[in-house]
This record gives C-alpha cells, sequence and structure tokens, in this order.
C-alpha cells in the first residue's frame, strides 16, 4: 500500500450536514473539485478519518463509475492488523516445514532448499484458503477492479 497525497487534501469535501442542503450548487461543485483530484491522483481507493465525507466522496464516485473506492481508515488499521496476522502465520510454517527439518551444509545448500520449499508451496501445493487452488493458479485468477 502506498500513500498517495491528494492535491488540495484540505479543502472541504462540500458536505457539511444541511450545507449540501441549503447550498446544493456550491456543495456540487465543491464536490466535482474533490473528485477531479482523487481521479488525477491515479488511486484506486480513497481514504478519510470522516465517515460523512467518505459517503459524500464515494457517492459522487460511485455515480460517475470511477473504479475509485472509499475505506475508512480505521478499516485500513484493521486490515493492516490481519495482514501480520497472515505474515506471522506463513513465517511459521515456513519454520516448521522447511528451516526446522533441514540441515544446510552451507549458505548455497540453504538457498537450493529454500528455493524448493518455496516453489512447492506456490505451484504445487493447494491451499484451502484459496478454494484449494494453490497461490499461482488463484493470482492467474484475480483480475484488478
Amino acid at each position: 500500500m502506498t500513500l498517495v497525497e491528494l492535491p488540495m487534501a484540505d479543502s472541504c469535501c462540500g458536505f457539511g450536514g444541511t450545507f449540501a442542503i441549503k447550498n446544493a450548487d456550491t456543495s456540487t461543485a465543491m464536490l466535482a473539485d474533490k473528485m477531479t483530484n482523487v481521479i488525477a491522483s491515479g488511486t484506486e481507493v480513497c481514504t478519510a478519518g470522516d465517515s460523512s465525507c467518505l459517503m459524500q466522496i464515494g457517492g459522487g464516485l460511485g455515480r460517475i463509475r470511477s473504479g475509485v473506492r472509499t475505506v475508512h481508515l480505521a478499516e485500513i488499521f484493521a486490515a493492516t492488523d490481519k495482514i501480520e496476522q497472515y505474515i506471522e502465520s506463513f513465517n511459521s510454517r515456513v519454520r516448521d516445514e522447511c528451516l526446522n527439518v533441514n540441515i544446510f551444509w552451507s549458505l548455497a545448500h540453504a538457498r537450493v532448499v529454500i528455493a524448493d520449499w518455496k516453489d512447492d508451496y506456490n505451484y504445487h501445493r493447494r491451499h484451502s484458503a484459496l478454494g484449494y487452488q494453490t497461490p499461482a493458479s488463484y493470482a492467474a485468477a484475480c483480475t484488478r477492479r
């Protein structure tokens, strides 16, 4: 994940509760400016800490079918914890299935053994979490939104 600073990030999205109703034209213009900056940034996801801003921006981006989705900052932090759990699980699997069961006679030998294990894990072993596909076949089947 890469953070891309939005141009004019500190400018309002135009929602502001009753402001959007009382000043609909101004609110719409402010939203259009914000969406232009989001789309110009080339990102796939727009995040913020304010749910009402995300609803306003997400609604506007959805109406024009931009392909950019909005995600609350708290969701990103929660996902980061989950990713760390997957990483630790994978590291444990490498230790248990490869490192702890082999004696490495040299650095070159270690590289060969680990490369073989990695090849088996990614290209031959089916994973229940991936619908009993290999990681390589699962990745090939994935498409970008």
